[in-house]
Formats: structure tokens, sequence, C-alpha cells
């Protein structure tokens, strides 16, 4: 016996000194300068150190900051080295799990004890590490700003309740990104506040949908602390299951929050502008505040809508020189190209597109060079055809300002003989779209005939007196240089009688002002009301679907728009399944910490399905409603488990039903089930039961003295270093 506490005492000190010369040599970023700005950012589920995101958010911070011999920045990312003994690992996740799959009468449970143990290692770190440098820097009053993308989002949202106040006072701005634990309260339950324009959340900046409330993950509640409401911005773009559980499966929006101009390009600027703020007018000025001209909120769509009829020829050519010169200038404000060529009914085509929407323009330019111009003979042409062919044949882009450039010397039959469409319909359309305005640019003497439809979509007719590139010129600077208009929902719903609030104070316009906003509730062209301020209320007397907008006019002469769907319904609200009834979760097997669970529960008449959830992390779906059972394997019982059961239905969630599963510890095995009477007791440990190991109990004493003296160890090391690096410092 004395010879095995030897041995475990040797290779417990050993095993000390490698961590201490682990932590004293590898967390080597605590030591970097202190400086005015610190970044931290957390990074998503299986991304490398500095991927897309980090980088991004590094980067555009930095570049906003005009002399860093003026404002110095030092920039830290979780996972680099490890702190107070943890180190996020940002563990890939698989997406069916991450996102609910749909199972069985099997799911394995191990993924989400992976995702849960990454996720608290990226707090631990991030709580330890600032402590760290707050500690070094506090007498540098250095200011934190902080990132989170995914799971990293979770990561830091989950840590700030824990990070203590005079720490949380020095973090500037805080940005998540596609947070799978999201949380806005204000679209709980069917017919939320936000979806009449009411009590938003203060970190609220982006959300798919009025009805968003949690994330696939549930929700972090409360989400911030409430020192930090006003200090935090979250985003969740439309076609991210991540952060909008209802969008699955939809994953293209998850991808976005890096793009020029998006999330973290906005959040860098409001981070900066939150730091000016705190900082000498002198060294403020060193910041970049700037925002970028009529990009919108994800890039600008332009689509050239070429009449292609035998007069066109020479309009055509100088069509292709502009395009060639403004490449890079539409490049500049994230923006990209389309082509749809048309002509007339009878001709060789009526309408087609050429190229679909593209950022690298070599489609685009190789299509527009070979156009010529032929057919045709009267007039009007097919010109509302062209725009409904484009309206609903390209991929526009969610949140882009959207622009279609008609270049024609003729009018357009209403109603088209192709299709039917009429200007209306067409400016109905782009409505629907969000929306389009339309820019034709046509000869002298024609203004008058376009003006309607440019009206009816928010464009602006220019006119072409032979010099198609100047006209053209004109046109991509007042799309360039208009107000970008927003509002706060993409979508709004109410009741009868209940007032709605449209929200415009988002719209901006650089280097002019906004005017006016107009604003058309029904849709139909007809402007029911102007106002000098961003803000309105509205009532709709009776059940109405279809979309409302708002027209932004800006003292440079342009004029932008923004629309959002409408839905006015007395239909009374469904009902949200019951709660599940008799949730019990058996242990069937177990080998060593790691166990299989049977759940089972009584069947509900009013729930199509169910969720089930493993510590509060959703791992799966039953979409059959007579499912009352289901076996989880690889359940880790090194803590208490908690599986939780919800019902599904179209009125949403239900409330969870929870069954706990203790830990598995040495000191307090699972008892055996007791013996049937017809049998003999076995010897052999059931599968919940720990086998019995060596009895270490003569050493425990000694182990206590040795991990005493150890912690000694550490801290006097840690003195050490701290002295050697005072008299280094004293000497340089």
């Amino acid at each position: 016996m004395k010879s095995k506490c030897v041995f475990l005492i040797v290779f417990f000190l050993t095993i000390t000194v490698l961590i201490v010369n682990s932590n004293t040599s590898s967390a080597l970023s605590i030591d970097n300068q202190c400086t005015i700005v610190e970044t931290i950012f957390a990074r998503g589920s299986g991304q490398p150190l500095q991927d897309r995101e980090a980088t991004r958010f590094k980067t555009e911070i930095g570049n906003r900051l005009k002399d860093e011999s003026v404002i110095s920045i030092n920039n830290y990312e979780l996972g680099t080295e490890s702190y107070g003994g943890y180190r996020y690992p940002a563990v890939s996740v698989n997406n069916d799990w991450l996102h609910t799959n749909a199972i069985g009468a099997f799911v394995s449970g191990g993924q989400a004890f992976a995702y849960g143990d990454s996720v608290k290692q990226g707090v631990g770190e991030l709580k330890s590490y600032l402590s760290q440098r707050y500690a070094k820097c506090k007498s540098a009053g250095t200011q934190y700003i902080l990132g989170g993308y995914s799971q990293g989002a979770q990561v830091i949202g989950q840590a700030m309740p824990d990070i203590p106040r005079e720490i949380r006072d020095q973090i500037v701005f805080v940005g998540m990104f596609g947070d799978p634990k999201l949380y806005y309260p204000e679209g709980e339950g069917w017919n939320p506040p936000a979806c009449q324009g009411k009590d938003y959340s203060p970190w609220r900046r982006a959300a798919s949908n009025c009805k968003l409330d949690n994330g696939s993950l549930g929700a972090h509640k409360p989400y911030v602390p409430d020192d930090m409401k006003n200090k935090t911005g979250l985003w969740c773009y439309a076609h991210d299951e991540i952060c909008d559980a209802g969008a699955f499966p939809e994953t293209s929006g998850h991808e976005t929050y890096k793009n020029p101009g998006l999330a973290i390009d906005q959040a860098a600027r409001e981070a900066v502008s939150k730091l000016a703020k705190n900082l000498p007018n002198d060294t403020a000025s060193q910041i970049d505040t700037s925002i970028a001209k009529g990009s919108g909120t994800t890039g600008i769509d332009t689509v050239f809508i070429i009449d292609t009829t035998g007069s066109m020829s020479n309009i055509i050519e100088q069509t292709k020189t502009f395009a060639k010169d403004s490449a890079d200038k539409i490049k500049a404000q994230n923006g990209r190209v389309a082509l749809v060529v048309y002509k007339d009914a009878g001709d060789v085509y009526t309408a087609q597109i050429m190229s679909q929407f593209d950022d690298d323009y070599a489609t685009f330019l190789s299509q527009l060079g070979s156009l010529t111009a032929s057919g045709g003979g009267d007039t009007p042409e097919a010109g509302l055809h062209a725009l409904m062919t484009a309206f609903d044949g390209l991929s526009w882009k969610n949140g882009a300002t959207k622009a279609a450039v008609v270049l024609t010397d003729a009018p357009f039959h209403d109603p088209d003989i192709v299709d039917g469409s009429t200007a209306a319909t067409v400016a109905k359309r782009s409505l629907e779209i969000d929306p389009i305005n339309v820019y034709p640019i046509v000869p002298s003497g024609q203004e008058s005939f376009w003006q309607n439809l440019a009206a009816l979509t928010s464009g602006q007719v220019i006119t072409s007196n032979g010099d198609t590139v100047t006209a053209l010129t004109t046109a991509l600077t007042k799309i360039q240089n208009r107000p970008v208009a927003q509002l706060k929902n993409t979508d709004y719903s109410a009741a009868p009688g209940q007032e709605i609030t449209f929200d415009a104070s988002d719209s901006y316009v650089v280097d002019a002002n906004i005017t006016a906003y107009d604003w058309d509730f029904d849709g139909d062209g007809t402007f029911d009301a102007t106002t000098t301020i961003p803000i309105i209320n509205h009532t709709y007397p009776a059940d109405f679907t279809g979309t409302m907008q708002v027209r932004v006019t800006a003292d440079n002469g342009t004029i932008a728009s923004a629309s959002a769907s409408v839905t006015i319904s007395s239909t009374p609200a469904p009902t949200l399944p019951s709660t599940p009834q008799d949730l019990t979760a058996t242990v069937t097997s177990t080998t060593d910490t790691t166990s299989t669970v049977h759940v089972s529960w009584s069947a509900e008449p009013d729930t199509n399905g169910w969720v089930v959830t493993l510590n509060d992390m959703p791992i799966g779906t039953i979409t059959d409603p007579s499912q009352t059972s289901l076996d989880i394997t690889d359940v880790e019982r090194t803590d208490d488990v908690t599986i939780g059961l919800a019902g599904v239905n179209e009125a949403g969630t239900g409330d969870f039903s929870t069954a706990t599963i203790p830990s598995l510890t040495a000191s307090s095995p699972s008892p055996s089930p007791s013996p049937s009477p017809s049998t003999s007791p076995s010897p052999t440990p059931t599968p919940d039961t720990k086998p019995s190991g060596p009895d270490y109990s003569v050493c425990s004493n000694l182990f206590i003295l040795v991990k005493i003296a150890c912690q000694a160890a550490m801290l006097a090391l840690y003195l050490i270093q701290s002295v050697v690096k005072l008299v280094v410092a004293l000497i340089i």
C-alpha cells in the first residue's frame, strides 16, 4: 500500500509541474501591453482560430482606428491559450443534432455533452482572461469590445452575468451574431408585441421575423444583465435556423454576418462610436464612425433591363462602355448586378434573364458584350413583362437596396400583351420583394409616360439626351447616394382595431438630411400620410393581408423606400399543446460513466409532435404524436442530467416536463434492483453500479497534504515570476 501511495504522489507531483509549466509558458497574451481598447472574440462551432467572422470583427474595428499610435489596440480570441484551466475548443457539432433533427425510437445524447462542455470551457476562459487582463490593465483604463458568433455568442452570453460588475463597466459593446440561445421576449406568444412594433428589447438589432423569441437551443433568460442592455447588440438574420428555430432547415442566413456591410461591420461601427464617447475629444477624433453610402443592410442589388429592339443599337454600345467603367464602383458598395433583356410579343424572345446576380461581373460583362439590337419595328414594347421576369426570376438578396434600371427608347404596353402585367401589378410585386425601385432611362419627351411607374415603385426617371453613359452615371449616383430606408420589422400582424407602430428610425442618408416620410398603409401606391418624424401609429379597422411601405425623401434630390408584410386577422389564437404527463426516465445500462436511458410519457390529444432536450439543449424532434417512448444513448453521468419533453403543434411549443437522472459517483452508486423472489441474489454488480476498486483511504490524508503543498508551490512560482518581471522592468 505504501508503494502505491508513493507512486501516486510522484505521479500527482509530475502532473502538477507539467500544469504549472503549461500555464506559465502558454498563457502569453496576458502579458501583452495594456492598450486603450481590447477586442475579445469567440468563434463558432468547428471553426479554426482566426476564421472568417473573427478576422472580420478584428479587422473592421482596427480599420476604424485611424492612428493606432494614438488609440492602441490588443486583440484576443478565445481558445488561443489556456486561462484558469479553461481553453475554448469551439467543438464541432452534427448539424442534425444542433438543428433539432427528426428522431425515432433512438437518439444519441453524446454530442449535447461535448457541446455543453465546449461552452463551459469558453465561459471559464473568458471570465479568467478578462479578470487577469483587468487586474493588469485597470490603471490604464482599458476598454473592452466583445463579439461572439454562433456557439461563441452563446459563450459570451452565458459568461456575462458572472463577470464582475467593475469589469463589465469597462466593456464598451458586445456584438452577438446568430446566437443559438437568443432571447427576444417581445416575440413571445401568438400575437406578440413585436408584431405591433412595440416593446423592442434594447439589444434588438436584426430579427428574422416579428415572432422570433428563442434560438434553436432555447433562450438565455435574462439575456443580459441590466447594466449591459444598452451595450449589447443582437443580430439574427432570416434563413438562419441556428438563432431562429422556426427557420429549420434553412442555413444560408447563418453564413452572412461576416459579409461586407452586414452585422459584424455594423457592430464594429457601433462599438467604436460608443468608444469615442468615452475618450477625450483629441483621441476620439482618431476614430472613423462614418457610414457607407446607400448600401442597405446587405449591399446593393441592381438589375439592368435592356430593350434590345432594332432602334437600341447605339444605346447598347454605350451601356457596354458604362458597365466596364463602373464595375469597381458597384463592387465597392457590396454591389451585385444582373442582366435582363426584352423585345416584344412576336419577336424571337419577349424577355429573358442573361445573367443572375453576381459579384464578380464576369458573366454579366460577357453577356452584355454579346448583345445586339434587332427586331421590333413598332412601339410600345414588353417593358412590364421584362420587369416581372426580373422580379420573379432573379435571386434578390434579403435586406439589400434594390433597383431596376430600364434602358429603352419606347413606352410599354399596359396591360402587357405577353403576360397581362399592369403598372399596378408590377408596383405591387416590387413592394413584396422588399421593394425594388425602378429607374427608367428614356429619351427626352417620354418622361411623363414612365413617371407613374417610377413613382409607384419609389424610383426616379432619368432623361437621356443621347448620352447614355452620362444618364447611366446619373442613375447610379442617385442609387448610391439615396437614403437607406429601413423598418424595424419585415412583417407586422395584429387584430382589427389593434394599433401598430411603424418605425423607420433606422433609416439614414449620408452627406444629406431626410426631410419627409411618406406612409402607404395598404401598398396601393397612394401615400396615406406624411410625417417629418420616422414613427407613425396606424390602426386597421378590418382583416387585411398585404404590404405597407414607407418612402424616405432626402434633401439631395433622392428617394428610397422600404416595405413590410402586414396581416390583420380576427382569427382567435390557437392553444398551445398540453404539458406532457407521466414523464419517466429509467437507466437501462451503464458503461463507465455513460448510460442509456429509456424515456416514456403519456400521449396528448392536442400535440402534433414532441421536442426532446438534454440539459436544456434540444437533441431532436419526434414527428409522430403517437410515439410515447424513446431511448437516449451516450448519456454522460458525471453530473446530474435533466431530460425535458414538450409538445408541439401549429401554435408553437408548450411547457416542458422534466425528469432528472442523478450523477454517478463512487460514494453514491445507483442502487441495484431487488432480486426476484424466485431467484438468488447475484454478486455481479448491476449495469448502473460502479465496480469497487482498490481502497486508497490510507493515502487520503497524505494526498490532502500533497495537494496543499502543490498549490503553495504554484503560488510561490507565480510570485517569483511577478518579482522577476518587476525587476526586469525597472532595469529596462
